[in-house]
């Protein structure tokens, strides 16, 4: 199928209901500069893997000492992106993961992690340094 031919069926299986505002990591840098933020959230249902992107800054240069994530494997799958580089990045920044809480010594490695049958799962990186 040519690819017009695939925009026009796209159009025609979905409807925009709206626009969905979002800000990028990298607008709270200068934020982080004035106080010291020790939590982030995220939620990465709908972008997955490039909702980080520009805040790369964050993870390895301000080491946010907590962060939260709803991890889910089919939205990487969706956008085609692999979920163990996207664990590997905090891994090589310092961080160590749980499925426990912040509050552990409980941590699992990004291999065994991906072999969990699961869906989407609550993970909690902590940044311990390199």
């Amino acid at each position: 199928m040519c690819d017009k031919k695939k925009e026009k069926n796209l159009d025609r299986d979905y409807v925009q209901i709206g626009l969905i505002n979002t800000i990028k990591l990298a607008n709270f840098i200068p934020s982080i500069l004035k106080k010291k933020i020790t939590l982030l959230i995220l939620d990465l249902d709908i972008e997955g893997e490039m909702a980080i992107e520009s805040g790369k800054e964050l993870i390895y240069e301000y080491h946010i000492p907590y962060i939260f994530i709803e991890f889910n494997k089919s939205i990487f799958h969706i956008h085609e992106t692999d979920p163990q580089n996207f664990l590997r990045f905090f891994s090589k920044n310092g961080y160590k993961i749980s499925l426990n809480g912040f509050l552990t010594n409980m941590f699992i490695t990004i291999e065994d992690l991906i072999k969990i049958d699961f869906i989407s799962i609550n993970l909690y990186l902590i940044y311990y340094g390199k």
